[in-house]
């Protein structure tokens, strides 16, 4: 493999590839730089507190570990994956191994031996050898060094197949599990004799139009589907079919009757325990009885209450509801999630769109915490706040997959001043202790996640990665199936915006799309001036702002709309319609003069035309200085709100038009 440089050139390669890495001690005249004597893991330990509890994929945070240690070796966190490691000098041997190893990537280790990395299948949890000196390596808190790190020996570990050549193989299926797996669930009682084989085919030609099932009995994995194995199919397949309300008993006939997905070993035990998977229920929740109040009341004593819609950030986020923000590295998920943050610590609206309910926002931060104080003040600054926001953010990731560490963060939650409002876990993957690609352990993350938000009334928004094709979010679908609002951030290059989709909302009507782009800031010191860093440079961070391009395109579908007011009198009347519409906006029933000292003209006379124009479009009530619901539509458009807007909830016909061709390919 071509040589790429140093240490942090290759841990940054990792990162990239949506690997987490972690700092190792590294090798000084044969001796391990933590200076013990007779240290009996040269070059193999981590340097930070939390071992690969800390392992990272973002960029800042490795690049500030090895310039804290620029010859570290790079240790390669094991969530989600499996190695065999095969050393030579404890009689291991690759030809020991009985079965053929599927191509996948592999590496010589500093010691003469081998590595071997698979991708974990379904939750699996692997024993922990598989003869003389063949060991297995995985799991949550494990890791592998890799290279380009340097061995006792004074031997570098190196790549034959790395993993930007070689994706890692599905782990075969003969690999020895631990007794407790998720492939050994308890098996579920069925009672087949109850199954109206006739009504079951009728349903299920009824349901033949949902595109997940369309899919699966194609013989093709869902769109969100990662495990396109047969046992994977057929886990799929139960699933969906537990969606679309089925009973254990009908969803193992379906399934004894369509073979779509494994064809060897498909006996009846084998979907007993696929099914299982899916809907065994869950274990009894402990010494917990409900109180009377916890049910809702009779319809007839709800039945004046307000039905509105209750917003954290009006038209945006419902309030005390679970979202999920997914997208691949590099679509500012971070930034985006941190702007959020700001708005409702604050208590200012977030791009236009009113923050309904403020308060304090806790940040579970699991990737990235170095930058993360930059990137707040940077904000603050930005939208004009100061340091009292009330923003806490955790010094270390959270495993919420855990009950004991969720326990953890309820205690610590229940010691605050005033519990948060809005709590953010970035990202799962970080704050997740388990197999994202597990029903179960996905479960369990969401009824810690909601049990926290229970207690504290709070909105909870994770933000978690993308599929290797783009197409949906990483892991089990249990977790799109369990929030109830999902985004998708997409960056689009050819516009150097970020879009941010919604596909799912909980009270709400499914939204459009909001357009944001990046912009580069500095950070500013108390006395107004420019910070620098050491060498005299501006420190600078991201911080997102609308998307000029959007708001070009909104405008020019706006004039389409309203001709009459491209040109109403004057061309300079153009350029003062904004201004009249902001004034008109930020402060109904504004005098004339008002609007004048406002535009920079001295009489009132001069807005006359402009102002009749805009009664004629149906902008401004015919008898006060007042925006219709219509002109408040048009200061969203010109000002910096329209874009952070829902399109179908802002736009009238002629402007969805519009947009829709100005956005044919984005």
């Amino acid at each position: 493999m071509a040589d790429l440089g140093t240490p942090l050139d290759f841990a940054l390669r990792y990162a990239a590839h949506g690997m987490p890495v972690l700092p190792l001690h590294s090798v000084r005249d044969g001796r391990c730089s933590c200076g013990k004597p007779g240290c009996a893991s040269v070059g193999k330990h981590p340097r930070t507190e939390h071992g690969a509890h800390d392992a990272s994929t973002d960029a800042e945070t490795i690049r500030a570990w090895w310039k804290q240690w620029p010859d570290a070796n790079v240790g390669l966190a094991l969530d989600g994956l499996v190695v065999i490691d095969i050393d030579p000098r404890n009689g291991g041997n690759l030809q020991a191994i009985p079965q053929q190893l599927p191509e996948t990537c592999h590496a010589r280790t500093g010691g003469g031996g081998s590595h071997h990395i698979f991708r974990a299948q379904n939750g699996t949890k692997y024993a922990g050898r598989l003869g003389q000196g063949i060991d297995l390596k995985s799991g949550d808190g494990s890791y592998i060094v890799v290279a380009p790190s340097v061995h006792a020996s004074g031997a570098a570990y190196e790549w034959d197949a790395a993993p930007w050549e070689q994706e890692p193989a599905p782990a075969p299926d003969w690999l020895p599990v631990k007794s407790d797996s998720a492939a050994a669930q308890t098996e579920l009682t069925l009672d087949l004799a109850t199954v109206d084989q006739v009504a079951l085919s009728v349903r299920l030609a009824a349901v033949q139009a949902d595109s997940d099932l369309r899919q699966l009995l194609d013989g093709r994995p869902p769109l969100w589907g990662t495990d396109t194995s047969g046992s994977g199919l057929d886990f799929a397949l139960a699933l969906v079919l537990k969606r679309l309300h089925f009973s254990p008993a009908e969803i193992f006939v379906c399934m004894a009757n369509y073979p779509y997905g494994k064809k060897d070993g498909r006996t009846a035990e084998y979907l007993n325990r696929t099914i299982a998977k899916v809907c065994a229920p869950p274990a009894a929740p402990a010494a917990s009885v409900p109180e009377a109040d916890d049910f809702a009341p009779y319809l007839s004593e709800f039945w004046d209450d307000s039905l509105e819609i209750d917003w954290l950030i009006r038209d945006f986020l419902e309030d005390n509801v679970t979202a999920e923000i997914w997208g691949p590295a590099g679509s500012y998920k971070t930034f985006l999630a941190l702007d959020i943050a700001v708005s409702v610590g604050g208590g200012i609206d977030w791009h236009g769109n009113e923050v309904e309910r403020s308060g304090p926002v806790l940040y579970v931060c699991g990737e990235g915490r170095t930058g993360i104080n930059r990137r707040i003040k940077a904000l603050c600054q930005k939208r004009g706040l100061g340091r009292d926001v009330p923003i806490r953010v955790s010094k270390m990731p959270l495993l919420l997959s855990k009950s004991e560490q969720a326990k953890f963060l309820q205690e610590k939650i229940a010691r605050f001043d005033r519990p948060p409002v809005l709590i953010i876990v970035d990202t799962l993957a970080r704050n997740f202790g388990g197999n994202e690609n597990s029903a179960e352990d996905m479960g369990a993350f969401l009824d810690n996640v909601e049990t926290i938000r229970r207690l504290c009334n709070a909105t909870v928004l994770i933000i978690h990665h993308c599929g290797h094709d783009g197409s949906h979010a990483r892991g089990s679908y249990a977790l799109h199936a369990g929030v109830d609002a999902e985004y998708q951030a997409k960056p689009d290059k050819a516009r150097k915006e970020l879009v941010l989709q919604n596909s799912k909302m909980k009270n709400a009507a499914d939204g459009g799309s909001i357009f944001l782009q990046a912009e580069v800031t500095s950070l500013m010191n108390a006395d107004g001036s420019v910070a620098l860093d050491k060498k005299g440079q501006p420190i600078t961070t991201i911080v997102m702002q609308t998307g000029s391009s959007r708001q070009a395109d909104a405008v020019a579908a706006f004039f389409m709309a309203h001709p009459g007011l491209e040109g109403a009198g004057r061309s300079k009347y153009k350029e003062r319609l904004p201004i009249v519409l902001q004034k008109l906006y930020d402060t109904p029933g504004a005098t004339k003069i008002d609007l004048c000292k406002a535009c920079g003209v001295k009489a009132g006379a001069a807005l006359d035309v402009l102002l009749q124009q805009m009664r004629c479009e149906g902008l401004l009530d015919m008898t006060a200085m007042r925006l219709t619901v219509e002109g408040k539509r048009a200061a969203e458009t010109f000002g910096k709100r329209a874009d952070m807007r829902f399109a179908d909830q802002i736009t009238e016909k002629a402007e969805r038009e519009a947009l829709a061709q100005g956005f044919q390919g984005a």
